[in-house]
């Protein structure tokens, strides 16, 4: 029977967030418990948009453009709450590198392609090869 070797399975989360805050790094591997912490918290703040956008069918999907008409009618107070909201998500799910203070500094569209990135290689089980999700080892008894 083949053995298990941690080694390797994972690529490191590496990211630089440079010109924008000056920070780079490796993200901690999280747990477990991290990640549904993670969902949890990102479920409750779909479930506050929806209502907020008057959506009671907590099952009809979000365009984009519902969510951008949202953020139109928004006043400047609960945009900077949300923001403040999604970058303490990410921070924790990311064991406080990056902070989120640094997180908050991101432009809109940058802090959106992190937090794409993030979610595909912890979330994603489809993600590509090398993309930092699980991939399969051979034993080395198989050649």
């Amino acid at each position: 029977m083949a053995g298990f070797d941690a080694d390797g399975i994972v690529e490191p989360l590496d990211f630089n967030l440079n010109p924008y805050t000056d920070v780079q790094g490796t993200i901690t591997e999280p747990t477990s418990l991290q990640v549904q912490a993670f969902q949890t918290a990102s479920a409750r703040e779909a479930d506050r948009l929806r209502r907020d956008l008057g959506v009671e069918d907590m099952d009809e999907k979000l365009s984009p453009a519902d969510v951008l008409a949202f953020l139109e009618k928004m006043d400047p107070e609960r945009t900077r709450a949300a923001v403040k909201r999604q970058a303490e998500m990410y921070a924790a799910l990311c064991s406080g590198k990056p902070t989120a203070a640094q997180l908050q500094k991101l432009p809109h569209r940058v802090m959106l392609a992190f937090a794409r990135w993030l979610s595909e290689e912890l979330l994603n089980p489809e993600a590509g090869a090398g993309a930092g999700n699980v991939t399969p080892i051979r034993s080395k008894a198989a050649g």
